[in-house]
């Protein structure tokens, strides 16, 4: 309070108002100066905020982050080690480690052949759920990755990092075709790719 006093003091014939916002640990000085203030006539107002209040509060900032973890986990130790396969490879495909094989096909003209406007013709092959799952899973994943990349080369991007990430999970070009065919979830997903890639060619 002294030090306050101090710097108004050069000045002490314009009238100045402190107002104060404490946050945290209440400041009965700072609380007093404005006490006296308004005691002379003056404007000035006091708010104090507890730890607790100002951790309820929602403000402008925050967000829900984006993440690749699947909805049905809980984050937590036990949820990341359940998804180390799938973080490792995002760090590889970020760090330009990926080796890619030799059937790889890294082009934005193979963009509809692995994300169709429409799923594919029936194959007679039923599409297991556990290679279901995976798909939804990767393609929620690109979806969310690609829009950290220049909008021209996310659908060159997307057709890498999909390819990389069946390989991590063990799902072939058959058993991720059959996934496209069951429809449902699958679809919404590729919709989602194709939004975040190609936004002008997204219809209705």
């Amino acid at each position: 309070v002294e030090a306050v006093r101090a710097a108004r003091k050069p000045v002490e014939d314009v009238e100045i108002a402190f107002s104060f916002i404490s946050l945290g640990d209440e400041n009965v000085d700072l609380r007093a100066l404005v006490d006296e203030q308004r005691a002379a006539g003056g404007r000035a107002f006091y708010h104090h905020l507890s730890d607790a209040e100002i951790s309820s509060v929602r403000t402008a900032f925050e967000t829900r982050f984006r993440t690749l973890l699947p909805r049905q986990f809980a984050p937590g130790p036990e949820a990341l080690a359940q998804l180390e396969r799938h973080l490792q490879a995002l760090r590889e495909v970020a760090e330009g480690r990926r080796e890619e094989s030799a059937g790889a096909v890294r082009s934005a003209t193979s963009f509809d052949a692995f994300f169709p406007e429409t799923g594919p013709e029936p194959t007679g092959r039923a599409a297991r759920e556990t290679d279901t799952e995976h798909v939804v899973s990767v393609l929620e994943a690109v979806a969310d990755t690609a829009v950290l990349v220049p909008l021209a080369e996310r659908a060159e991007e997307a057709v890498a990092l999909v390819q990389h990430l069946l390989g991590v999970y063990g799902v072939t070009p058959e058993a991720y075709q059959a996934a496209l065919g069951r429809g449902g979830r699958v679809l919404t997903a590729v919709a989602t790719v194709r939004r975040v890639c190609r936004p002008g060619a997204v219809r209705g």
